[in-house]
């Protein structure tokens, strides 16, 4: 899913956005029949790459707008405001 995500993302070809959306279906149906993982394995899969994509951007959001741990103050100073 990470990698038709990122071909999806960042193409605008029509065949690159299907390949994209054929290989998770590809891979998943590849593991469940070789017997190496279950269907249940692919739906976890796709909840943890989910649930890092939202830490990741509620962390980048934090960063960005200087809430919570002072990522912003350092990014301000470094745009140009204390570091010249």
């Amino acid at each position: 899913m990470a990698v038709a995500y990122g071909v999806w993302r960042f193409t605008k070809r029509r065949l690159a956005r299907l390949l994209a959306v054929l290989y998770p279906v590809a891979v998943t149906l590849t593991i469940v029949v070789t017997g190496n993982h279950f269907i249940l394995d692919a739906i976890a899969g796709i909840a943890v790459m989910a649930f890092g994509f939202a830490v990741m951007g509620g962390l980048q959001a934090v960063r960005e707008n200087g809430e919570g741990g002072g990522g912003g103050i350092i990014a301000n100073a470094t745009r140009g405001g204390a570091v010249r």
